[in-house]
């Protein structure tokens, strides 16, 4: 029998992450960043309540960092399989992690510097890694999908 576990999502509408087990295998359906209030981002700094490599397959159903925002830090924790999706979110994925690691890196430069932060020295504003990280590391593991309309 398949067991559907809910990661995020649950309770709110963002850091979209769904665990189908089944036949002995784990899916892992998406794999967002909680956004929003300070109390959902901060969710973000919560490890997954399973190890990462025992993930066997990773889907994407869009591009939006809601769904694909936290690959970064699956992958730093040690998922190494494919990351499946179609072509289109495959590319828009690949720019909005550039874009989001930017961003994360500027929101932290400018906590540091005006002493906003609540975090101490060194602290990352988000648990993903640097914009050449993101961008660099996560692309070798998709594999498109292609898309079709029955």
């Amino acid at each position: 029998m398949a067991k559907l576990t809910f990661l995020g999502a649950a309770g709110c509408v963002t850091g979209s992450k769904y665990l189908v087990e089944a036949a002995g295998k784990k899916l892992l359906i998406d794999c967002g960043l909680f956004q929003g209030t300070d109390d959902l981002k901060e969710r973000n700094w919560n490890p997954l309540p399973i190890d990462p490599k025992t993930i066997d397959y990773l889907a994407l159903t869009h591009a939006h960092l809601d769904h694909t925002g936290w690959l970064p830090v699956l992958v730093r924790d040690g998922y190494s399989h494919s990351i499946f999706a179609n072509p289109a979110t495959i590319e828009l994925t690949a720019l909005l992690l550039r874009d989001s690691g930017h961003l994360q890196e500027e929101e932290t430069a400018d906590a540091q510097k005006h002493k906003w932060s609540k975090h101490p020295p060194g602290h990352r504003s988000c648990p993903a890694e640097t914009q050449a990280d993101a961008a660099q590391r996560r692309l070798r593991h998709f594999t498109g999908v292609p898309h079709r309309i029955l």
